[in-house]
């Protein structure tokens, strides 16, 4: 059954304005971007007083849907459904849509859904004004954006459904994340030394680097539609390389390309910009690859394991604490090639290292369980929020 779609502008109010005869208390919830996740939740609602937020910030009440208006926040899914909010109104980040369902013909849970999706969020990409870096989705888009209205109890039911798949979804997450302090807690508590950032327990990593590079600047006239794969920064992840949107080069034969091709095993490591410090290892079976700029290329000794090392520069209290103290003061941030020798890392023996790898990598298969069921259960959210669109889901009759 196909269910009749309405505006928002027609079954709700946007961005409403406080009723002059409201009384409103003088201690409100005060909710700035960082509490508002990107998995759709109110990570901490903080109390001010009322004189603090009433001019100047936005304002909204329990029941209302949060929007992120602003770039990236918006296309990275930053909104909530407040219907545990602290109070009964509350104030927050001017980059804030509010939406407020009638509630004679919309459930506001429901209304949630319908805007935390990918559509929403392809369409409302399409539609944002304003500059680079502050591109904002407009009132107006959101007014004409159309929604299904099925009957109430038939958007109770919907969201009901969606509401299911995104707790599996969710505790999928959370399952990946555990995994994840997991793996640093075992390292902690097998190199306790990992910490410390110089002595005796610690040593240089230069001392175990057999090949040090970084990137060739201007491979820009390489790019290619196929042919060898170009690692950018944004390719490096933590402890792993995402090759799901890479670009490609065809190289020169040149020494640059020489220099700068990766093999398996290298260890990369940003060195500029705003993705500095992140590092991974060159997995096997990768196929030809080189570097650019903004990435290093460490080829080791066969004293230290490349598993092993990334692992550890990725550590909080570990490299990436020492680097971001060297970059302290700096008004462009970057690592040369002898900040990265000069790192300090525990010394253990490499039968050590291979025994915290060997136990990460149980932990590993059991976070790409993880990761998959993330995968099909974001599939099945998407798939429930298109048959929706549709008016595909019904309740059964019994």
């Amino acid at each position: 059954m196909s269910w009749p779609t309405k505006s928002l502008a027609d079954i709700a109010i946007l961005n409403p304005r406080i009723p002059k005869d409201r009384e409103l208390p003088d201690t409100v919830v005060f909710l700035p971007m960082a509490a508002i996740s990107e998995h759709g939740e109110i990570l901490a609602q903080e109390l001010r007083p009322l004189a603090e937020v009433r001019k100047g910030f936005t304002y909204f009440a329990r029941g209302d849907v949060l929007l992120a208006k602003i770039t990236p926040c918006f296309e990275n899914g930053k909104a909530a459904f407040l219907e545990n909010l602290q109070g009964d109104v509350g104030f927050g980040s001017t980059e804030f849509h509010v939406i407020r369902p009638n509630a004679e013909v919309l459930d506001g849970k429901y209304l949630f859904y319908m805007l935390w999706n990918d559509k929403l969020r392809h369409d409302g990409e399409l539609n944002m004004t304003g500059s680079a870096g502050q591109r904002r989705v407009p009132t107006g888009f959101l007014e004409r954006y159309r929604i299904p209205l099925p009957p109430l109890a038939v958007q109770r039911h919907i969201a009901k459904a969606l509401e299911q798949v995104d707790r599996l979804r969710r505790q999928a997450q959370q399952m990946e994340t555990e995994l994840d302090r997991l793996a640093q807690g075992l390292f902690l508590e097998m190199f306790p030394e990992a910490t410390r950032v110089a002595g005796q327990f610690t040593e240089p990593l230069g001392t175990h680097i057999a090949f040090l590079t970084s990137g060739s600047r201007g491979w820009a006239e390489f790019y290619a539609d196929r042919g060898a794969i170009f690692i950018r920064s944004l390719d490096v992840r933590m402890n792993e390389l995402n090759t799901n949107e890479v670009a490609y080069v065809s190289p020169p034969c040149s020494a640059e390309s020489k220099r700068t091709k990766v093999e398996a095993g290298d260890v990369l490591l940003t060195i500029t910009g705003s993705c500095i410090g992140r590092v991974c290892e060159v997995p096997s079976g990768l196929g030809e690859a080189y570097i650019s700029q903004h990435v290093s290329l460490m080829r080791l000794e066969s004293s230290l394991n490349p598993t092993f090392l990334s692992f550890f520069l990725s550590l909080p209290s570990g490299g990436q604490l020492q680097i971001s103290k060297l970059q302290y003061g700096q008004t462009k941030p970057g690592l040369n090639l002898e900040q990265i020798r000069s790192l300090q890392i525990p010394a253990v023996t490499i039968d050590r290292q291979i025994q915290f790898v060997v136990a990460l990598q149980k932990i590993e298969a059991q976070r790409q369980m993880a990761r998959r069921q993330q995968a099909e259960l974001e599939q099945a959210f998407q798939s429930l929020i298109q048959r929706a669109f549709k008016g595909e889901l019904t309740p059964k009759v019994a």
